[in-house]
């Protein structure tokens, strides 16, 4: 369904405090790290990406360093760079469910969903108060159709997050894809309620009113 795509947007993700795992430090290491993380906030990615190599050259033993240049290649669009560097950095620490949420974006947008849902899912078996990877999860599952898991990731998401907007705006989409106008415009309103210039939400709104008034339901 197309309209779950929005949510996606290149060059946003969060990177982590690119310190190395490895208290040793050597000072050229810290001054890569320093200065990629510079280049990443200035979305010079390309330039980051360079930084991090030049740490890893020195520390190739290091998951961090592979999970920043890994969220680097991502905002530059390089997916398949970004999986790899994950893939390294999962290797060196399976303990990190940061990295498997960052992966299970890389594969969202390659359009390869049950590898999404997968890191999803390990990322909430390591973390399972962070809503949002409940709700990362559920807009797997909305692409794939599965708008009962959808619902249900993003009810939990609520849970644990109840101002989380765009929970409730696709919640409501999952519940008219369901066929449940009425808990779908509660929702609706309700994410227009936190967000009143959310014109995505007002849209399906509307469409969604329309739908009822004509018995379309």
């Amino acid at each position: 369904m197309k309209k779950w795509l929005i949510c996606v947007i290149f060059g946003t993700g969060f990177l982590p405090a690119c310190t190395s795992l490895d208290n040793s430090l050597t000072p050229d290491i810290e001054l890569y790290l320093k200065q990629g993380f510079e280049y990443y906030n200035k979305n010079e990615y390309g330039k980051a990406i360079a930084e991090y190599a030049k740490a890893l050259q020195i520390n190739p033993a290091d998951s961090n360093i592979y999970h920043c240049r890994g969220i680097a290649y991502y905002a530059n669009r390089e997916c398949d760079k970004a999986i790899a560097d994950y893939d390294k950095a999962i290797l060196l620490n399976q303990h990190d469910a940061e990295i498997y949420n960052n992966r299970g974006h890389a594969y969202y947008v390659k359009e390869e969903y049950e590898k999404a849902v997968a890191d999803y899912s390990r990322a909430i078996e390591l973390n399972p108060n962070d809503p949002e990877y409940y709700y990362n999860r559920a807009i797997a599952y909305g692409e794939k159709d599965i708008f009962g898991k959808a619902i249900a990731d993003l009810t939990k998401a609520i849970e644990l997050k109840p101002d989380y907007v765009q929970s409730y705006f696709y919640r409501g989409l999952a519940y008219d894809e369901t066929n449940q106008p009425e808990k779908s415009k509660a929702d609706l309103k309700k994410a227009l309620e936190f967000t009143p210039d959310y014109q995505e939400a007002r849209k399906a709104l509307e469409e969604v009113e329309t739908k009822l008034k004509s018995q379309k339901y």
